[in-house]
């Protein structure tokens, strides 16, 4: 890695200048190492402060992203960096990589594999939208939130598996993940926000921790497969419409009682026929009778 002599800091040139102190360097014979060269010239990237974008849109095949690129250290993902690059098949990201940015890969609708690697601790809002045929993903441990609508209309997307180091799940994080089947949400997690695994029409089932206190709008909204659903006493909140659905004839739901009254309930899941074939529980395992609730 090349250092500057003035300042001390690894070398990044602009305009013929170091970039931090400012100090002019032509003339001066400066050597690579080999990490800091382009291992692949061809590549349609460019790199500005760390951060890399794609420089051809109409980009079709899968690119390796280095972790050097014209002199400087790859750090990011720009945000927008490769949205609407529809032919991008798969992208490997390299360690250097600290940060995804938002809508990063929005609309990439080509793209079926990416590797994150363990060092990036932030991936931003709709960073993955509309990727609908990227099938499953590894979220890093390092990663404590997940944006607004990351993974928005993943379409394909059939396993993801959130990290117990997660704390706080976006509005729409989910929405549209039309095939995905089961999710289980961290201990850490206070809240499921507005519309979280909202057209999760496969979901069958998922694991609400004791942690969540609030539920938010229609954050299981159209989730027609649900077939268990067990909501613990530490749930204070449920928002309206959360739980809309056609779902399953015979499911099982688990419900504190300070919510089972007709009004709630229809705010909640709507009452029809659906809810009426359900078996309902209350927190202490008691089989509760739609006909014998109050009606707020």
């Amino acid at each position: 890695m090349a250092i500057c002599k003035n300042c001390g800091k690894q070398l990044i040139l602009r305009n013929g200048k170091c970039i931090y102190c400012g100090i002019s360097l032509k003339g001066i014979q400066i050597r690579e190492s080999p990490q800091m060269s382009n291992p692949q010239p061809n590549l349609p990237l460019r790199v500005e402060y760390g951060n890399v974008f794609c420089t051809m849109q109409d980009f079709t095949g899968i690119i390796d992203i280095p972790p050097y690129m014209d002199g400087q250290r790859i750090t990011a993902i720009g945000r927008d960096a490769f949205r609407d690059c529809r032919g991008l098949l798969s992208v490997s990201i390299p360690e250097t990589v600290t940060i995804i940015g938002d809508s990063a890969f929005r609309d990439c609708i080509g793209l079926t594999s990416i590797k994150i690697p363990s060092t990036v601790t932030h991936i931003g809002v709709g960073a993955f939208g509309n990727c609908n045929k990227l099938a499953s993903i590894v979220i890093p441990d390092a990663i404590t939130s997940i944006s607004d609508g990351t993974f928005f209309y993943c379409s394909a997307l059939t396993n993801v598996k959130i990290p117990n180091s997660v704390n706080h799940i976006g509005k729409s994080a989910f929405e549209g993940c039309a095939k995905l089947t089961t999710v289980s949400i961290p201990d850490h997690v206070t809240s499921i926000s507005d519309y979280t695994f909202s057209g999760c029409k496969a979901l069958t089932s998922v694991i609400i921790p004791k942690s969540v206190s609030c539920i938010g709008k229609g954050a299981f909204y159209g989730c027609d497969s649900l077939k268990s659903l067990c909501i613990p006493s530490s749930v204070e909140i449920i928002e309206h419409c959360a739980f809309w659905s056609k779902r399953p004839i015979g499911a099982q739901i688990t419900i504190p009682r300070k919510f089972l009254n007709k009004k709630k309930l229809e705010e909640i899941f709507l009452l029809d026929k659906t809810i009426e074939s359900s078996t309902i529980k209350d927190e202490k395992g008691n089989i509760v009778n739609l006909y014998d609730l109050p009606d707020s």
